[in-house]
This record gives C-alpha cells, structure tokens and sequence, in this order.
C-alpha cells in the first residue's frame, strides 16, 4: 500500500470528522490443517492476503468518505460542530432518498467520535448506503509526545455490517500512521503505517469477487524510511512486520501467520513496494491445525539461486527462481 494513498485517505477523513467535530465481523476460527498437498497454496495466501487488508481498508475509507460529505452538506450540522464543538445528532435527508443519522462526541476531547447509521440513504451521486459505521479518532500512543503526533483510526460496522453499491463490510478495521518528513532535503524521511483488526475480525466482499476475511488481533506493520543524496541517489529500508490470521484458500478454515522483519525494496517516489512485490529478505511461518506448520523464505534468505523457498509438512520442500513463479504455481 502506497504511504501517500494511506495517508491521504486516513488524514482527509480524520480531518473532515475533527473539522466537523472533531461490530461482529469475524466467522468460525477453527483451524485449518497444512499438508504437503496444500503447502504452496496456503503460503501464496500468507504473502498476499494481508496486503488485500490494505485494500479493504481504503474501500472502507471511501465510504466513511461519503459518509463525511453527507455530513458537511448539512449547514445545521456544520455550524453546530465548529461553532459549540458540542456532541451532536441529526438525521439528514439524503438527496436521493433515504437518511443518515449522525452521532458525534464533544469535540474538546482528544478522542472523537462519530456513528453513522445510514438507512438505504442515496447520495447526490446515486450511491447507496445502508447499516452502521463507528468511527474513533485519536493520537496514536506511541508517537503522541513526539514533535509530528502519529494518529489513529478505528472503524467499526454494527452487528449487521455495512453495505455500499460495490462492497459488504462485517468487523472493524485499525489504521495508524506515523510520519515525520525532514526539512532538510538530504535529511532521513520516516513513515510507519499500522493496519488491522479488531478483536471482532473483519470481513468485506467487493465486486465483482474480491473477499477478505481476517481473523481477529491480526496487526501488520510497515516501517518506511528514505532520504536523497546531493547526486540523486537514494538511501531506504523498508521493513514489514505480521501478526494474526487469516482464512485458509480452501475455506476450511483459519491458520496464523508470523513474518518479522520482512524486507521490501522501496520506489523511486519513496513508496513501500509492500502489496506489488514479494519480500526481498526475509521469511514467514504459518501453523494450523493439529501443530502443522510451513515456512516460506524470501530473496536474501531463500537458497542461492531462488527467490523463494517454501518449506512444509511431511518433507515437503518447493524452491522457486522468482516471485511471480511463487505466486503461480498452485494457480
């Protein structure tokens, strides 16, 4: 997931929520069980199902985008929030049909909080909302004493989910971020973007057949820091760090996954190549059921020669000479 596409889509939606004042996802954990037979098709899983959490994530900011716009059309609603900063509720009368009622906190706290709970409201562009939406804002712990605050967003549906024209969302999602840009231009640039779930999961479906399902306490996190010599050249690293779970391909259930220190390269424009590539070091576990484990090494740590080398049950080794070999061999 690009830094920028993150960062705009987290602090625009924060800002609109702030300006203006400031679940039950998850199904049947049972464990999956790994075999020799099903090895590579669970690790193709483990490199690429948590970067569409990413993905979800920004369909599910879209939406709390529309959300927020409803929000800002109301004058009543708008004046009240900038002007008292004062908890709020209001039901709107969406252009097309339908409404959205808003519930806000008292915006002198640090922590905001807005719910909006849509019924079949159509928005001025014809799309369509229906269910529940929890949004919690704040100052990300681990940064709040530091001269550029890290923020934090929790997004959360009610009990029976949240739907769009294109997407069904069930669970909650956490995204924080982290950046402090260097006012030298030679200076080091940082960026840390935590995402995952709640401890209820999260589940969204988008068309035309893109399905997540995440396990609950599942955490991915990206450390990005870059800077520019005098002569253009550029200095990076780039680590990713996973913990929790998430539905096994075959639907037969969950297995954990552990990756530290996932090493990814980083774009001429200062991107994370986390989601567009495999890792260029580094390696990650996954356990299921009945203590069955596998274990895929990454570039660096791969065998010489090989990009990636899958390790599974019952002396199951695959070794393959590059990424997109990895990721089409149990196609």
């Amino acid at each position: 997931m690009s830094r920028f596409t993150s960062m705009v889509s987290v602090l625009s939606i924060g800002a609109l929520i702030a300006g203006c004042g400031g679940g039950g996802g998850g199904s049947d954990e049972s464990a999956a069980v790994i075999s020799a037979e099903n090895t590579v098709a669970y690790g193709q899983e483990a490199a690429t199902s948590l970067n569409g959490m990413a993905s979800a994530g920004e369909a599910f900011t879209e939406v709390m985008g529309q959300f927020s716009m409803i929000s800002t059309g109301s004058a009543d609603f708008v004046t009240t929030r900038k002007t008292a900063m004062a908890a709020t509720e209001e039901t709107i009368e969406c252009t097309g049909g339908g409404t959205v009622t808003i519930e806000t906190s008292d915006g002198s706290t640090e922590e905001q909080t807005a719910r909006f709970v849509a019924d079949r409201c159509v928005d001025d562009t014809g799309a369509t909302l229906h269910g529940e939406l929890l949004v919690t804002i704040g100052q990300w712990d681990e940064f709040a004493s530091s001269e550029f605050p890290g923020i934090e967003m929790t997004m959360e549906t009610g009990t029976a989910g949240l739907a769009s024209d294109t997407c069904e969302f069930n669970g909650g999602l956490v995204i924080r971020i982290y950046a402090a840009e260097s006012s030298d231009p030679y200076g080091e640039n940082t960026f840390v973007v935590e995402y995952g779930t709640t401890d209820e999961g999260f589940i969204s479906f988008c068309e035309p057949d893109q399905e997540i399902n995440i396990a609950a306490d599942t955490l991915v996190r990206n450390e990005l820091t870059f800077a520019y010599a005098e002569n253009g050249s550029m200095t990076s690293s780039n680590t990713v760090n996973i913990q929790g779970g998430f539905e096994a391909p075959d639907g037969s259930g969950y297995v954990t996954l552990v990756a530290e220190d996932l090493g990814y390269g980083v774009s001429e424009n200062g991107d994370s190549l986390y989601g567009s590539s495999c890792p260029t070091s580094g390696h990650l576990t996954i356990t299921g059921g009945d203590n069955s484990t596998a274990s895929i090494y990454f570039g660096d740590d791969a065998p010489a020669g090989y990009a990636v080398q899958v390790i599974g049950p019952d002396g199951f080794v695959a070794e393959f000479e590059t990424c997109e070999a990895f990721l089409a061999a149990a196609g």
